[in-house]
């Protein structure tokens, strides 16, 4: 055939990339679909609209701890059947507010002044 001991070092080398090339496009795809597989969040997905899942995902990024709560609850619900299949947004921040512990404050501006609707009310009876 007429071809070189470089010739084939050359073609041996190209198969020996090629085959690790190969190889690394594998273990990627093994550790994203680990990772698809161990993530609570992408299983979730499909009981979320997709305003409450955007909204979780933001969470999960700002505050992961309660993010981690939210969706246990959410996980809890939706196997107790006490949450309706898609959960909207405002459940989810609903959940999210009892989970931290933050309740609804109506603020009310007066002369300057940033207070309570409570705080009003005592003022003036």
């Amino acid at each position: 055939m007429g071809s070189s001991p470089d010739d084939i070092e050359l073609i041996k080398k190209r198969k020996m990339l090629q085959l690790m090339k190969q190889q690394i496009l594998k273990q990627l795809k093994e550790a994203e679909k680990k990772q698809a597989k161990g993530d609570i969040y992408l299983k979730l997905k499909p009981f979320l609209t997709e305003e409450a899942f955007n909204y979780l995902m933001k969470m999960r990024r700002e505050k992961r701890a309660t993010a981690d709560e939210v969706v246990k609850n959410i996980v809890y619900g939706l196997l107790s059947g006490v949450l309706p299949a898609p959960v909207d947004e405002i459940t989810v921040e609903y959940i999210e507010r009892k989970v931290e512990g933050r309740t609804g404050r109506i603020l009310v501006q007066r002369r300057g002044e940033l207070k309570s609707l409570g705080e009003v009310l005592r003022e003036e009876g």
